[in-house]
């Protein structure tokens, strides 16, 4: 039967063959690699043990952290988390951003509002409110009921598609000041990012009792499968000064509080609509005013052009 043989060095007794492959291996230093890991083991466990005989880290450790420290150093995490938040990756195969929020000092308007978001300057405490409404990452269909009673100023925007609808989002949100629309596969225009548009299916109950509203960001485009009984039972919208409506093919029955909004948002909804039988558009007394003043030549033009458009505009 064959034996295998061992053979050691003379003069260190150290196995010279069979030999273990780390032994085989030369580092350039010229150490065999075996050598060379009991040398690194070594060192690592002096490391070790010097680690060891220290004094354990505890809060008593750090005189210096008092609670104002903190509550900084809370502040600083809360500061990556909302810039992380608020960065969208709109296009992930593309790697497109859009940033719709972010921590701005520098562009602040003063030093206590430097959480920017949705074209808000808001306090720390207020973005607080705001990053404790939850919202979804993901591709929605329908964010229906999504966002409702909350006290923030506004809120990261939901990602939805072609097919979303927007029934009672963001009802009863009394300090809501503005509401970003934002599609997941449509943004016009990257550099601009208030061109973001979302086609619905349902604004039914948008926003209802959001007294506070003052913009809707982005372009909200009705979807050619828009149906009448899902059409503008909106809430009350004094403050409303933009909202950018595509394809608007019924009755507005309740654009009569809208006393604050831009004519060229009138201009748009005429320029835009999908009308293709008459419809009505029931407005303030003051802006119906206004359509209707022949001096007004900018308000009047929106007048004209609607009845050209079969579109009429009607108050109260």
């Amino acid at each position: 039967m064959a034996q295998i043989k061992e053979f050691y060095d003379r003069f260190t007794d150290e196995t010279v063959y069979p030999s273990t492959v780390t032994q085989a291996v030369m580092c350039p230093d010229g150490r065999d690699l075996e050598s060379r890991l009991n040398t690194d083991r070594r060192d690592i466990e002096s490391q070790l043990s010097n680690i060891y005989a220290e004094e354990l880290i505890s809060p008593e450790s750090f005189p210096e952290i008092d609670e104002l420290t903190r509550d900084e150093l809370k502040k600083g995490l809360f500061i990556d988390m909302w810039n992380r938040r608020g960065n969208y990756n709109i296009k992930p195969l593309k790697k497109d951003f859009l940033f719709v929020a972010k921590y701005d000092p520098d562009n602040a308007p003063d030093a206590d509002h430097p959480f920017y978001i949705n074209k808000l300057w808001l306090t720390y405490e207020e973005a607080l409110d705001v990053y404790e409404v939850p919202t979804a990452f993901g591709v929605l269909h329908n964010l229906n009921g999504t966002v409702a009673f909350s006290r923030a100023k506004t809120v990261f925007p939901m990602k939805g598609n072609t097919f979303s609808t927007l029934e009672n989002y963001c009802d009863f949100c009394h300090s809501i000041q503005t509401i970003r629309v934002l599609d997941y596969y449509i943004v016009n225009n990257l550099d601009n990012p208030e061109t973001t548009s979302v086609r619905c299916l349902s604004t039914r109950n948008f926003a209802v009792q959001c007294l506070e509203l003052r913009e809707v960001i982005g372009i909200l485009e009705l979807s050619e499968d828009f149906s009448k009984e899902h059409f503008y039972s909106t809430g009350v919208w004094p403050k409303l000064e933009t909202i950018w409506l595509k394809g608007v093919k019924y009755n507005i029955p309740n654009a009569k509080s809208w006393i604050k909004l831009k004519v060229e948002c009138w201009q748009f909804i005429v320029d835009n609509a999908a009308n293709t039988t008459e419809i009505t558009i029931c407005v303030h007394p003051e802006v119906y005013a206004k359509l209707t003043d022949e001096n007004n030549a900018e308000w009047h033009r929106v007048l004209t052009e609607a009845v050209a458009r079969n579109i009429n505009f009607a108050t109260v």
